[in-house]
């Protein structure tokens, strides 16, 4: 419980941040903000917020391929297994040597190749 209470106080923190860098329109950091909001409530299972915010980071940063690796593990979490395999491909196409895409995609490609309804 008390593991919560720190989310908590670590989303308030960061929404106020992310309040602030808009009024004063300093977006220099706002896709780090975003990508910490995301990664909160997705610690927190709050995956639709999560996306929110990964999707946000993106948008202000197209290189923010953090965002988009954990965008490509929510798709894959929702069964939108083609989804997240395009995501981490424009990760690795950006970034070749990225260890949590090519994990995450390593992941992914069996399960693309399984006929529909079977698992391994």
């Amino acid at each position: 419980m008390r593991e919560r209470g720190r989310h908590e106080d670590l989303l308030f923190v960061l929404h106020r941040a992310v309040q602030g860098e808009t009024n004063h329109r300093q977006f220099a950091k706002i896709d780090a903000l975003h990508l910490s909001l995301g990664e909160t409530y997705y610690e927190l299972g709050f995956l639709d917020k999560a996306e929110h915010h990964f999707r946000i980071a993106v948008e202000k940063n197209h290189q923010c391929l953090e965002a988009y690796n954990n965008l490509a593990v929510i798709a894959f979490q929702q069964g939108k297994n083609q989804e997240a395999q395009e995501l981490l491909e424009y990760v690795l196409a950006k970034d070749p040597q990225n260890v949590d895409a090519r994990v995450n995609l390593s992941s992914i490609a069996p399960r693309q190749a399984l006929p529909a309804g079977e698992a391994r």
